[in-house]
């Protein structure tokens, strides 16, 4: 009888960490300078838009991952808020 109502609760605990809108979250910490920039500042978004580093702006700045993210524009920001997982640099920006 423990292990039906163990399974039960395993089962509600999964459903629910399912469930969540929470931003995807890695396990690598992200390699941050020393005022906590990541990637010295510049736009990650960039990268694959423009094929170039850009500088960002703190005027467009995001907390992730415990670092902060700096982008040229709200547009660039928007679009790595949805998916950072997408626009930020593997091997938490550690080069590999």
């Amino acid at each position: 009888m423990q292990k039906f109502f163990l399974l039960i609760l395993l089962v509600l605990v999964s459903a629910l960490a399912m469930g969540t809108n929470a931003p995807p979250v890695r396990a690598d910490p992200v390699y941050t300078s020393f005022l906590g920039t990541a990637i010295n500042g510049y736009d990650p978004v960039a990268y694959f838009k423009d094929g170039k580093p850009v500088e960002g702006d703190s005027a467009h700045k995001l907390e992730w991952q415990g670092a902060t993210w700096h982008f040229k524009n709200a547009e660039n920001k928007a679009a790595f808020a949805q998916s950072p997982e997408t626009y930020a640099p593997q091997f938490g920006g550690y080069c590999a």
